[in-house]
């Protein structure tokens, strides 16, 4: 192995090591737990070194996010083998349940930011299986954007209900057995006349 690839993995090792000291700040206080000071003071180097491999905290907490909206996706891709592009809508929308209830703070950080929607990954993952549930006649004929935009805001607003505790449910597991059924429920509704 030459010089410059021993450098790179280094690299990469150090970053790892920054971001995943600041990821257990963000877990223990949010995200105003997360300072250059802190990450250097966890990790025993001086703040001047954080620098060397990131802008500012900005340029930190931007990479947590990216790597949660990766997380998320991975999630939500576990029922792209399915064919059936609306059995594989109900199966990632329980996936997205699923996640924003195990990972609470990591579900936050996922919206955080300040992407136009049609940049954001996750709604067009969403809208990609929207478009095809659409042309499958498998729900009701619509825009695309209304369609994703419906299914989003429904996910997502069941997502902070769940994790505001708004509802009299204690374990995870019931509150994924009532949202199962809630998601049934309103993506059956979708359906119409199919």
């Amino acid at each position: 192995m030459g010089i410059s690839e021993r450098k790179k993995r280094e690299r990469a090792k150090m970053q790892k090591l920054i971001l995943d000291t600041a990821n257990a700040l963000f877990i223990k206080g949010g995200l105003q737990n997360i300072s250059i000071r802190k990450i250097a003071d966890k990790i025993e180097y001086s703040p001047a070194t954080i620098y060397l491999y990131f802008k500012d905290k900005n340029e930190i907490i931007n990479s947590l996010r990216e790597n949660s909206v990766n997380d998320f996706i991975k999630k939500l891709e576990e029922y792209s083998f399915i064919k059936d592009h609306f059995g594989r809508l109900k199966n990632m929308s329980n996936s997205w349940i699923e996640f924003a209830i195990s990972n609470p703070e990591k579900y936050q950080l996922l919206f955080d930011n300040k992407e136009k929607v049609s940049e954001d990954k996750i709604y067009i993952y969403l809208r990609d299986i929207i478009l095809k549930s659409i042309s499958d006649n498998r729900i009701q004929r619509m825009p695309v954007i209304e369609g994703t935009t419906i299914v989003f805001s429904f996910l997502h607003g069941l997502s902070q209900m769940l994790l505001s505790r708004k509802f009299d449910i204690r374990s995870k597991a019931e509150l994924k057995e009532f949202a199962e059924n809630i998601i049934n429920r309103f993506l059956n509704g979708l359906r119409g006349g199919y």
